[in-house]
């Protein structure tokens, strides 16, 4: 007699088993979000120091170096050889290296800066990436909680039908709408 309910109540669990899966899975991707936002803020930290560091250095170095040239000044100075000639050529070599190494120095902090500035861009846009589904989940899981609830109201309709037409049969009724008469009588 009551047959019938359990499709229905089978659809109407399926539908809240669908939601919660849905919810489930939109969870997980906001979290996976939140975790791209929170590697591309530490990532644009380590680019911001790399960048920071890479200035101290190349700083470091200029005082270093103008120490070294003063030095060499005062040796050629010393010798009485004058500041012409191979002694200038020297200098002039030395003054060209100091300014390679500063910039090889800041270029090498650069591109650092710049490697982890691009692995911050692929974070946020898997962050992106991530909300999206997230939202999609969200929007198709109507779906999915309806698929059920239409599913289970068939099964009960068909049920339901085949009890009726076992009722009907069971009082003499052959199921036809025109009150137990057949075509054939009219």
């Amino acid at each position: 007699m009551w047959a019938w309910l359990i499709p229905l109540a089978a659809g109407v669990i399926g539908a809240i088993g669908s939601l919660a899966r849905s919810n489930q899975a939109a969870a997980q991707y906001d979290a996976y979000a939140r975790a791209n936002d929170y590697k591309a803020a530490v990532l644009r930290q380590r680019a911001d120091t790399a960048h920071s560091l890479s200035t101290t250095k190349e700083s470091a170095f200029r005082r270093s170096s103008d120490i070294a040239l003063g030095k060499q000044r005062a040796a050629i100075a010393q010798s009485g050889t004058g500041g012409e000639g191979s002694n200038a050529d020297v200098e002039a070599q030395s003054q060209v290296m100091r300014e390679l190494d500063s910039l090889n120095i800041m270029y090498e902090g650069d591109l650092e800066a710049w490697g982890l500035d691009t692995q911050a861009n692929i974070e946020d846009y898997q962050a992106s990436v991530n909300r999206w589904s997230a939202r999609t989940v969200r929007k198709q899981r109507w779906m999915g909680v309806a698929g059920s609830l239409l599913s289970g109201a068939g099964g009960a309709m068909a049920g339901y039908g085949g009890y009726s037409a076992g009722y009907n049969a069971g009082r003499g009724s052959t199921g036809n709408i025109y009150s137990g008469n057949s075509p054939s009588d009219y």
